[in-house]
Order: C-alpha cells, then structure tokens, then sequence
C-alpha cells in the first residue's frame, strides 16, 4: 500500500510540475538607471534557443489560464515567459482602479525584460508579446514607436492583445511600429470592442484585427460563467479555439 502511494506521489509531483514553470525573481534595467524586481515564470522549448513569448496577465494577476496559454505556446516551438508585474509592486485592487498601475509603465518593464532574455542561452533573440485585459492595454503600449523608441536596440517584433482596453486618444496621438494583432468578443461590456474597431481603423490593422460575434471578456479562458464587477465573465470554445489557431499563425509569420 505505501509503495502505491509512494508511486501515486510521484506520479502528481511528475504531472504538476510539467503543468507550472519555476518561478525565479530577476531585476530589471528600467530608464534613467531605475530598476525593479519582478517575478517571471519560465517555460523552455525542449530544442533552444528559440523564439520567446512574452505573457502579460490582466488585472487580477496572473491565474491557471495563464499557465494553460503559456504551455499551449510552448508546443508551438517557443518558449514562454509570463511576467508577474504585481506582486510586491502593487497594493491596490487594480481591476477597480486600472490607471492606478499604468499600462506604459508595464510596456517599460516588458521592453526592459526583452533585452534580458536576448542575454539568456536559451533566448533566439526574436520576441513577441501577449497580454490579456489589462495586459492587452499594455499590449497597445508596447505597439508604440514612442515607446519602442526607448529601447532602440529591442528585439521585439510583434504584439497580441486579447480584450484589451483600446485608449484611442494614444491611438491618435501615438503611431504603431510593430505588427499587431487584436482579439475582441462584440458583447465585451468591460473593455468594448467598439473603441477597437477605431483603434483597427486608425492602426491600419486589417487582417489582424477580429470580433467573435456572441463572445464577452474573458471569451478565451477555460470553465468560466460569472459576473465580476458587473462585467460579465464567460467561456467562448469557438472563439477561444479559433483566437489561439490565429495567434499561433500570428506567431509563426512575425517571428520567422
């Protein structure tokens, strides 16, 4: 009977930890000499170096789907590197107040991440990025040439935003630099997709920019059906199938 158990024990260690990355914390070189200690998590291709994905979470930090995403990328031939901008930063509920960690600032830290995996063995140097809700606002961000410009040696490519809250007033003031693409449900009620029609439009986007007709925010994550804040949280299987064959097409046309 113990050997059972001992055999089951290692059997979940074995399948849990196949299903998380270690979590290691690194410091980042921000601008004018600042710096910041975040905390990453790491999935590695089986042949490196390779091609690496960036992944920003939303306003709640990061969460399972997170992870399923990250692995699901990994398959693809990259490796993935989720970013954790909130722990030991932030100290307010950022989902009821989301400009109180502003979105240039994650893109910042992004970049300034980018130029430490170029350094790593495992890196290929080319980077792409995807971020969700309040990631994907800082995916915009992070499309800019005003904040590309900072980092002018960066090895970012690309950029995919889910959900994300299109600030159009950056949008018309600010010009993309990188490819970009954008994935949207039309009944969205926390972050619209009308103002990302107009963000599509002024970005000149066309072919990557998509609404899932019936799909609300969150449309891409697994098992979920609540309201959250009076938004509503729902499970998409088509959008979200759909979305990720489109992202990884995205993917493997940018980071060629």
């Amino acid at each position: 009977m113990k050997k059972i158990y001992l055999l089951s024990f290692v059997f979940f260690v074995s399948i849990t930890s196949n299903l998380f990355a270690r979590s290691e914390q690194i410091e980042l070189n921000l601008l004018e000499g600042n710096k910041i200690k975040l905390w990453i998590n790491i999935y590695k291709t089986e042949k490196t170096p390779a091609p690496t994905i960036i992944l920003l979470h939303g306003c709640g930090g990061i969460n399972s789907d997170h992870h399923v995403w990250a692995k699901s990328i990994n398959s693809w031939g990259y490796n993935t590197v989720i970013l954790d901008s909130f722990t030991g930063i932030v100290n307010e509920d950022v989902c009821r107040k989301p400009r109180s960690y502003q979105p240039g600032l994650r893109a910042i830290q992004t970049y300034s991440l980018a130029n430490w995996i170029e350094k790593q063995e495992w890196s290929e140097k080319k980077i792409s990025t995807i971020g969700f809700s309040h990631g994907g606002w800082s995916i915009i961000n992070i499309a800019t040439k005003e904040i590309r410009s900072l980092f002018p040696n960066n090895k970012i490519v690309s950029a995919v935003a889910f959900y994300p809250w299109c600030d159009n007033y950056m949008v018309g003031t600010h010009k993309r630099d990188i490819d970009l693409q954008i994935h949207i449900g039309d009944l969205d009620d926390w972050t619209p997709a009308e103002l990302c029609e107009t963000t599509a439009e002024k970005w000149n986007l066309k072919d990557n920019f998509y609404i899932y007709k019936g799909a609300y925010h969150s449309f891409d994550r697994l098992n979920v059906n609540h309201t959250y804040l009076q938004y509503l949280i729902k499970s998409d299987s088509n959008a979200r199938e759909l979305s990720m064959k489109r992202t990884k097409e995205f993917f493997e046309k940018t980071l060629k």
